[in-house]
């Protein structure tokens, strides 16, 4: 069974959250029938991709508090917290990870427990297709991304969504 490691900061860590912290999320969660049937294992195993897809997917505001050394891109120095008292801009602390995070890593890795959203569309390549009177025109814009909208509205204000494709070294 794959091992998780929520070291924060740490060089080998492989989860934004333990499975202990994702199982007490999930109780105030409504849709988890998938979470609910999946072993310890798989439930590991959706915590890493949902970690990683969140790295790999989100450009976060800040820099990795040690940029040599630690395995994920958090924790960070200067990510602003949504709110600021006083008129003063807040940061989360660089040495925890934040709520946030942990609850939107739970929720990321149980919608992959239901469908693979990194698989490409069923309607990839085709902008048109008629078969006889039959004519489809597919919207290209409405396909879902990679990041689910529930997961997006919690880390939007942390971060953009990449552009840059992925950020992790393909090996060939």
């Amino acid at each position: 069974m794959l091992v998780l490691d929520t070291t924060i900061g740490g060089t080998d860590s492989n989860s934004y959250i333990s499975l202990i912290d994702a199982e007490t999320v999930m109780e105030s969660v409504y849709y988890k029938t998938d979470w609910a049937a999946a072993t310890d294992g798989n439930k590991n195993i959706v915590l890493v991709q949902a970690t990683r897809m969140l790295d790999e997917q989100v450009d976060f505001y800040g820099t990795r508090t040690n940029t040599t050394t630690q395995a994920l891109e958090w924790p960070r120095y200067n990510n602003p917290m949504r709110t600021g008292t006083n008129g003063y801009i807040n940061y989360w602390d660089q040495n925890e990870l934040p709520e946030w995070l942990e609850y939107a890593t739970t929720i990321l890795a149980n919608s992959l427990l239901g469908e693979n959203r990194g698989a490409d569309s069923d309607t990839r390549g085709y902008k048109y297709l008629k078969v006889d009177v039959l004519a489809i025109e597919v919207d290209k814009n409405d396909r879902p991304g990679v990041l689910p909208d529930d997961v997006w509205e919690i880390v939007k204000f942390y971060g953009d969504k990449s552009l840059k494709g992925s950020k992790f070294i393909k090996r060939v």
